[in-house]
């Protein structure tokens, strides 16, 4: 028996049902209303760069995503990518370095496909 092993068996019944519950919840992802706007502004900046870059004069775009640590950045922008079929494969995407002052270094680029 490992140590993981050991402890769960130790456990008496209420710390057991919230290990349990701990565990079914572990790893899923509960929709709010700011994934619904993310998901949203997600399309529209796509739309918008679809359509700017079949004119004349094609522009970039940026969307930027900004909040504290720990909020669910990552996984409302990943959820709202993967929404979108072959999204993933033609953006790229950008990590500013912690702090980030201005003029400072280069953020961290790497594609959200790393098979491409």
């Amino acid at each position: 028996m490992d140590d993981l092993e050991h402890l769960i068996n130790t456990m008496d019944s209420a710390r057991h049902q919230r290990f349990d519950l701990s565990r079914r919840l572990y790893g899923r992802y509960i929709t709010t209303l700011r994934d619904k706007t993310l998901s949203g502004e997600v399309k529209r900046w796509v739309d918008g760069t679809i359509a700017s870059l079949s004119g004349a004069h094609p522009e970039g775009r940026i969307l930027a995503v900004i909040g504290a640590s720990g909020t669910g950045k990552t996984w409302a922008i990943e959820r709202a990518i993967d929404s979108i079929p072959g999204l993933k494969e033609a953006i790229l995407c950008v990590t500013a370095p912690r702090p980030c002052p201005a003029g400072g270094r280069a953020p961290r680029l790497r594609r959200l496909d790393p098979g491409r």
